[in-house]
């Protein structure tokens, strides 16, 4: 067990376990569960075994992440007399940490958030770290609270039901871990088979230890967004049809391609951060994405990206192989043209 703390008010335990670990351990509390529909489905002789608590079942997905799906979880917690000091479990993927972890964090100017994520995606990269989110405006998360899970359980046989596509999101994720922090071992190139519970927290602890001393993402906790300001325009674009993992390697070909385009990254680095992203399965690349569409929404978008500024955009750059670093820029033409010289 691993505990991490944020700015001296949060704490986060990383913990690996069993499913019926996880399973006694909830029975043991004073709780409510929010679980994905299809986890629940899955495992309800299991994990849901004799669980005599409410449960809300959600589905899972971008569209789940409204105001809309909030007022649910309000109505939830408010029928099952929730105080500040119940437990709420969210289990599920990505989408559902988010939602879940966001209605929590405001009820009642929030209650005890634990977090089990189901998904690959969800054990490295959005169970930790204390970001809550939903979608609004067709803007991919732009609202939310930094409310970081007090226990995070990791159980990696939940991957033995995912597709490898889903199997991906988490990859691209650690992937994009990859290319920030060098000391990390390369991910698996193939999917489930590969990975296992320590190699799952070991990136999960890597990215806890770059958030513990940053909470709300104003210094060195940016570079966790290689990638997701070009890649969030994308999901919007497509109307998330395109899958968050494969819109951030998508994203993070386009800031090789710009760092390489003004003078910070050299050719043959450009070439190298490509030649790893080929060795992986994903299923779209820049060149499958309609670039007038793509350059408008730009323009439209990035004035609502959470790291815009009074003074510019700060975009998550490459200055060499695995090495990247923040950069303020103007969006103006000079920018955008740029952009266009990617595709």
């Amino acid at each position: 067990m691993s505990r991490y703390e944020f700015n001296r008010s949060f704490s986060t335990s990383l913990l690996t376990s069993t499913i019926l670990e996880i399973n006694n351990l909830i029975r043991q509390q004073k709780l409510v569960v929010i679980a994905d529909e299809n986890v629940y489905s899955l495992y309800q002789k299991t994990l849901f075994k004799s669980l005599s608590v409410p449960v809300l079942s959600l589905p899972a997905g971008e569209r789940t992440k409204s105001q809309r799906t909030v007022t649910a979880i309000y109505r939830f917690l408010s029928a099952g007399k929730v105080t500040r000091d119940t437990v709420v479990y969210a289990i599920g993927g990505g989408t559902i940490m988010d939602v879940a972890a966001y209605a929590v964090s405001t009820f009642k100017r929030g209650c005890i958030l634990k977090l089990i994520p189901t998904t690959l995606l969800g054990m490295v990269d959005a169970a930790i770290g204390g970001k809550t989110a939903i979608n609004c405006l067709r803007l991919k998360n732009a609202i939310g609270t930094f409310y970081p899970a007090e226990e995070v359980l990791i159980w990696s046989g939940f991957l033995k039901t995912l597709t490898a596509a889903e199997i991906n999101n988490g990859i691209a994720e650690m992937l994009k871990l990859w290319f920030i922090v060098p000391v990390l071992p390369a991910p698996p190139h193939t999917n489930k088979a590969g990975i296992d519970d320590n190699q799952i927290l070991h990136y999960a602890k890597v990215k806890l230890d770059i958030c513990c001393n940053d909470l709300t993402d104003t210094g060195n906790r940016k570079l966790l967004n290689l990638g997701h300001t070009f890649g969030h325009i994308n999901e919007s674009t497509s109307n998330y049809r395109i899958a968050h993992g494969n819109t951030v390697i998508i994203g993070i070909v386009i800031a090789a391609r710009i760092s390489n385009r003004m003078g910070c990254l050299k050719e043959r680095e450009l070439q190298k951060i490509e030649a790893v992203i080929r060795r992986y399965d994903f299923p779209v690349s820049v060149s499958d994405l309609p670039r007038d569409k793509y350059l408008k929404a730009f323009c439209k978008y990035c004035f609502q990206d959470k790291k815009n500024t009074a003074t510019g955009l700060d975009l998550i750059l490459f200055n060499g192989f695995r090495n990247v670093f923040i950069k303020r820029v103007t969006v103006d033409t000079e920018l955008t043209k740029l952009l266009a010289d990617c595709f």
